[in-house]
């Protein structure tokens, strides 16, 4: 009966410690592939291949460029733990044209 009682309550320590988890380990790859984004995006504006007419139909475009400008294409590949190499690979093959970026809004 003890032992029982004893696991019952553990159960409820182990149970918030794994949910604590999962919402750590999303927010950890959310980060990390939004860095991933940001660099692709950072190095899009460098080499000229970002739509140069983004402004007039993205909202808050100002904020969002100042917002990759905030560190350098090897700080962003630094960040989101990949290669510059393969950060660079993936912004030039991403500048093919007709392509997309959406930034934290969710699964789509």
């Amino acid at each position: 009966m003890i032992l029982v009682t004893l696991l019952w309550s553990i159960a409820g320590v182990v149970t918030r410690q794994l949910d604590q988890a999962r919402s750590f380990e999303v927010t950890f790859w959310r980060s990390l592939f939004c860095a991933l984004a940001l660099g692709v995006a950072r190095r899009m504006f460098e080499s000229g291949t970002a739509d140069p007419d983004a402004g007039d139909y993205c909202d808050h475009f100002d904020f969002f460029r100042a917002l990759t400008h905030s560190r350098s294409v090897e700080a962003w590949a630094e960040l989101a733990g990949v290669p510059l190499k393969a950060l660079v690979a993936l912004a030039d093959a991403y500048a093919i044209r007709p392509a997309a970026l959406h930034i934290g809004w969710g699964l789509q």
